[in-house]
């Protein structure tokens, strides 16, 4: 079941980080396979915007991550 899934969970990485959807992004972020990937967060820390407080909880997380 792992191996069926791991390309489809890459697919919809890739579909997520190229379509500039920062809901999609985010949605993506807070499922398992979204947690902990740096390339998401990334994404995420460049694309909200300064005024939008999940940017700050992305900058939080993204430090974690690089420890």
């Amino acid at each position: 079941m792992r191996e069926e899934r791991e390309p489809v969970t890459a697919s919809v990485r890739r579909v997520v980080l190229d379509g500039g959807d920062t809901a999609a992004l985010r949605s993506y972020w807070e499922t398992s396979c979204g947690a902990d990937d740096l390339a998401v967060v990334d994404a995420l820390c460049r694309m909200l915007p300064d005024t939008d407080p999940r940017r700050a909880v992305a900058f939080t997380h993204r430090a974690r991550l690089g420890r």
